[in-house]
């Protein structure tokens, strides 16, 4: 057939063209029946795998994982599942992190938050003792110390006998070790820093914690600065002379054990005052350090303490309304926050329904209530009072968030993932980011509808991600 208009005209109207249109028209067409369910419910799973990826296992293994998971899941509809590692990454940077990172937005939309900056410091990339031979964390160190004590002359047994049986490169280390061990002087200083460390760890621990509150982390700094102080100066800030501070009473036991031992009593007694000496010198060093920080936090701390409900409920302890802390966040609606300041003493909370007879003793817990408190006709009568001294615990209290991201950095990026790029690598931290403050896991992840909405061919394949 030619491509003219005449033929097709005289086509149209043939006999046999009518027969098949005649017939084509009897015919019922197909249906394509669309369920959008079973379509969500694959993505939901794809994306609950993704985030299982990043949070426990390396984005290769879902190359395995999705094979077998849609092998063993026919007939349900889990076998329409198709994932690798591919689709995979683009499903934790396309979809899993603008999504988090969107919700994130939301939730500091508005409102008042803090930023915390580490500072690396010129000698940060020198490895500090231990870390180089173990995996344990510089909080434990104090720990660690406690256990070589513990079994110094097992330590000693050891070696002895591992000396000589040792190769000829483990052999120089054996005696090395071998001849700190048999060292008196090295035990006497062992026993001067085990208890002291503990002390610092004890500190630092208390410090580490996400929802410390203010009051007693200022009590604890306080009190282990007036305890270093009260080892080495008087009431009066003098410095007490070396016989009278206190080193430990286990050191001055060993001091004593090892000034025994010796034939020549003298030369024993200048050893172990060269001993106190250089304990004495690491003592004020400690001091000096722990005063470097104290000033500027202390009064944070105790000013952040004066909003503890033990002293707001309290008329003998409360403090004036000049006196609480950050007046700057309460510049805008200062006399809506003194006149509910003046009030919140004066209501039995303990009748409140929000509060089933029971006063939090956290700082946090109990302002968080106030804020929800509403009357019978729906209005929050502390709203501003509560939303000023939410915005004053905002307030970093310590680094721990930041030093836990560096942690989490360094478990995610190794030597094995050294090819990860960034954006994959912000993805996974993100993710574990938001469940490790929500103290959930993978199985407690839930895919949102906005990462459902984003789970399109074009977000994606064709999107940048977050740089889009």
């Amino acid at each position: 057939m030619k491509p003219k208009q005449s033929n097709l005209t005289k086509h149209e109207n043939s006999e046999k063209h009518l027969l098949r249109v005649k017939a084509s028209r009897s015919v019922k067409p197909i249906q394509v029946v669309r369920n959008p369910t079973i379509a969500e419910e694959v993505k939901t799973a794809e994306i609950e795998l993704a985030v299982t990826m990043a949070c426990h296992s390396s984005i290769l293994t879902m190359d395995h994982l999705g094979e077998i998971i849609a092998r063993n899941a026919t007939g349900s509809r889990l076998a329409n599942i198709k994932i690798h590692r591919a689709k995979c990454t683009k499903i934790l940077t396309n979809i899993v992190s603008p999504a988090l990172k969107e919700e994130l937005i939301a939730d500091v939309s508005g409102k008042k938050f803090s930023l915390l900056v580490d500072e690396m410091s010129p000698d940060d990339d020198q490895l500090p003792p231990f870390e180089k031979y173990s995996a344990t964390r510089w909080l434990v160190r104090g720990k660690l110390i406690f256990r070589v004590l513990t079994n110094w002359s097992e330590l000693q047994a050891y070696f002895t006998v591992a000396q000589p049986a040792s190769k000829q490169n483990a052999r120089y280390k054996a005696r090395m070790l071998l001849d700190m061990l048999k060292d008196p002087i090295l035990y006497l200083f062992f026993q001067f820093v085990s208890p002291l460390v503990s002390e610092f760890e004890q500190v630092n621990a208390f410090f580490q914690a996400t929802d410390a509150d203010p009051e007693e982390m200022f009590t604890e700094l306080n009190t282990h600065h007036l305890s270093l102080r009260g080892r080495v100066f008087n009431q009066e800030r003098e410095q007490l002379a070396i016989e009278n501070v206190d080193f430990g009473g286990k050191f001055l036991f060993e001091a004593m054990k090892f000034i025994s031992s010796q034939q020549d009593k003298a030369v024993a007694q200048a050893k172990v005052l060269e001993v106190k000496t250089r304990c004495l010198d690491f003592l004020l060093e400690a001091i000096t350090q722990v005063e470097k920080r104290l000033p500027a936090t202390s009064n944070v701390f105790k000013g952040l303490s004066a909003l503890h409900p033990r002293k707001v409920l309290n008329v003998a302890t409360r403090v004036p309304v000049s006196q609480l802390p950050l007046p700057h966040l309460r510049f805008e609606k200062v006399n809506e926050i003194e006149e509910q300041y003046r009030k919140i003493v004066h209501r039995d909370w303990k009748e409140d329904s929000s509060f089933d007879g029971t006063i939090p003793d956290t700082t946090v817990a109990f302002w968080s209530r106030v804020a929800d408190v509403q009357t019978s006709l729906g209005d929050k009568p502390f709203k501003e009072l509560a939303t000023y001294v939410l915005n004053c615990l905002t307030t970093p209290v310590s680094n721990a968030v930041v030093e836990r991201s560096f942690s989490l950095l360094a478990a995610i990026k190794t030597k094995q993932r050294n090819r990860m790029k960034l954006e994959l690598m912000n993805t996974i931290i993100r993710i574990h980011s938001k469940l490790q403050f929500g103290e959930n896991c993978c199985v407690d992840f839930k895919t949102t509808r906005r990462m459902l909405e984003l789970f399109t061919v074009k977000q994606l394949y064709d999107s940048q991600g977050e740089n889009s």
